[in-house]
């Protein structure tokens, strides 16, 4: 869910460390092993995977079944690819292709030093491409039919559903519908569809803070608890508003339990303000609170910028980023969410569940969307966005210019490096560099890219879990790295 945003982006599309190859791109470079779990994966039968795991992994796995094939509901098939290993801890890495979302996917492992090819750890590495790539540009135009073909496989095969936007400058190439909106009633997916973006929110509330800045109103320097005077000081002292758009606050709330539960319930920005001074006195640190040495994704940084927002301009978090932001960049389908409020060409979201079937995420929607996220738009609303932070329309330029210079590294090694602004994701794939943000919660997945050197951006928005991501990182690959 969004407000668990930080586990589930981070482990999925974010921190993971990539390789240099070892072996030639041949299945007979493949470990006899490796070859046996592969076709057990391939195989997706619940049956042939519980023996595999039993037999040969650690007992810590041996209930995993579903994971597994949760990964195969995510990438279908997949084809070995080489060898790798890991270029930060050393971990190897089995490299394979998705034969439908054509995504590259790590397999990372440790082997046990007791028993012969016992498997005692292994994760899935998301949204990287091995080393020794090299860059090659293709115009969208020139890929258009391709990827068109590629998104309709998707959708026949349920492996997507939502609509893509790929524009080169200012100019739409495609903005495409695949599947449905309501499987119940068989509605589809539009062009005007409107779907919940999740963290792609902070890139709101982020723009509400610079417009602050830019007014004088407020400083990114300015300790917390020059706006919150009830806020307790021993922290509000030492958290500035740098740290709460820089997800380097650590002030994590989100592993609470009750917070949890009461996130799920709040209206207003002042009931989740009292929510978060609750549940504030039950982290670990509170009496020796320290600010992180380093990145710590969290939802809670954004929530209290939105509700400083309040403080300020004294109107509603909500009601200032439509005013201020939204009808500003002619953002005329986007908007806060509201769980009782009917949404017109809203698309339901549908979760993968234990069994691998897609199940409506009704259950796991807030009342209502936060400045951490769940907000919802079209991707052709957030282009309009992307283009009024380029043109300076809705901060300065130097003002968008410090937003998207990076403030904390969430990860960095040899082939790749994702840092962090204000509100704002700035990544670096073998050269290939982009800013903007991802969201993910059950049923809901988002992507919204700017790629300067080659003046695209791709606006991936789906009604499945995790699935916006996989074609935003194909459409990376295949038009800044020549990858089909």
């Amino acid at each position: 869910m969004y407000w668990k945003g930080k586990l589930i982006f981070v482990k999925t599309t974010v921190v993971v460390f990539y390789s240099f190859i070892l072996a030639a791109h041949s299945i007979s470079a493949q470990k006899p092993w490796v070859q046996d779990f592969l076709s057990v994966y391939n195989s997706n039968d619940a049956a042939k995977i519980k023996s595999h795991l039993i037999e040969n992994f650690h007992k810590a796995y041996h209930n995993s079944t579903k994971y597994w094939q949760g990964v195969f509901k995510e990438f279908g098939p997949v084809t070995y690819f080489s060898m790798g290993r890991d270029s930060v801890n050393g971990r190897p890495l089995i490299w394979v292709r998705s034969q439908k979302t054509r995504n590259f996917v790590g397999f990372a492992y440790k082997l046990s030093t007791k028993k012969e090819f016992q498997i005692t750890r292994m994760g899935v590495i998301r949204g990287m491409i091995p080393s020794g790539i090299t860059q090659k540009s293709i115009h969208p135009n020139e890929a258009k039919s391709e990827i068109l073909s590629y998104l309709g496989e998707l959708g026949r095969s349920d492996f997507f559903s939502g609509v893509v936007l790929v524009a080169k400058g200012d100019e739409i190439i495609l903005n495409h519908p695949v599947n449905l909106a309501d499987r119940e009633n068989d509605l589809p997916n539009h062009e005007n569809t409107k779907f919940l973006i999740a963290s792609t929110t902070k890139m709101f509330t982020a723009v509400a803070i610079a417009q602050l800045v830019e007014q004088g109103l407020l400083s990114y320097d300015d300790p917390i608890s020059k706006y919150l005077q009830d806020y307790p000081k021993h922290i509000g002292d030492k958290v500035k508003v740098h740290h709460l758009l820089s997800h380097s606050s650590g002030i994590e709330l989100d592993e609470i339990s009750a917070y949890n539960k009461g996130v799920m319930k709040i209206k207003t920005l002042e009931e989740l303000y009292q929510l978060h001074l609750k549940n504030l006195p039950k982290l670990e640190n509170y009496s020796n609170f320290e600010l992180p040495e380093e990145y710590n994704y969290t939802n809670e940084g954004f929530d209290l910028a939105g509700y400083i927002v309040e403080k300020i301009t004294g109107t509603s978090y909500y009601e200032y980023v439509e005013k201020n932001i939204f009808k500003e960049a002619s953002m005329n389908n986007t908007g806060d969410f509201e769980n009782d409020r009917a949404i017109p060409n809203l698309a339901k979201g549908y979760r993968v569940s234990n069994t691998g079937s897609r199940r409506l995420n009704t259950k796991q929607l807030p009342a209502r969307s936060r400045p951490a996220g769940s907000f919802y738009s079209t991707p052709q609303d957030l282009f309009h966005f992307i283009k009024a932070l380029r043109r300076g329309s809705l901060v300065g330029k130097e003002v968008f210019e410090n937003m998207i210079t990076a403030k904390t590294t969430a990860y960095a090694n040899s082939i790749s490096e994702s840092k962090y602004g204000y509100g704002f994701t700035l990544n670096n794939l073998a050269g290939v560099k982009s800013w903007g943000h991802a969201g993910v919660s059950p049923g809901i997945s988002s992507e919204c890219d700017y790629y300067p050197k080659s003046d695209l951006t791709i606006i991936v928005l789906s009604n499945f879990d995790r699935a916006a991501s996989v074609v935003a990182n194909y459409l990376r690959d295949y038009l800044h790295f020549g990858l089909n």
